[in-house]
């Protein structure tokens, strides 16, 4: 039965060559990083507003995470400015086409079943 075993020098050559090859490759890959990069964005307020309108007139805006629930009252009307981070001029002007309210209960209440009402209120 014949073993076919590397000897010590070919197996440190083979690793060495390795070695050659992966560092060949990771240096092709931080060079090919360093290409040319993008313009920087406009700062002149007038054309990022300029560039806002045009990608929210293309665009589908969602916001997954509305906090009006926190603070609602039956005094604040959301159809005019409110002083909040949100209202629906201010939604409609930014293009937002769709937005998730969520209300939070305290565990308490979930506990006591009366989440359900709290959540309501």
């Amino acid at each position: 039965m014949q073993h076919s075993s590397m000897s010590a020098p070919d197996s440190s050559r083979r690793t060495a060559a390795r070695a050659r090859i992966l560092k060949i490759a990771l240096s092709e890959v931080l060079l090919a990083s360093c290409g040319p990069g993008r313009t920087a964005p406009p700062r002149d307020p007038a054309a990022l507003a300029a560039r806002a309108a045009e990608l929210s007139a293309r665009l589908f805006i969602a916001d997954g995470h509305i906090d009006y629930p926190d603070r609602a009252s039956p005094y604040e009307d959301l159809t005019i400015g409110t002083s909040g981070n949100f209202d629906e001029p201010r939604a409609r002007k930014g293009g937002l086409n769709l937005a998730f309210l969520a209300a939070y209960v305290p565990p308490e209440d979930e506990d006591a079943g009366t989440a359900f009402a709290r959540a309501e209120e």
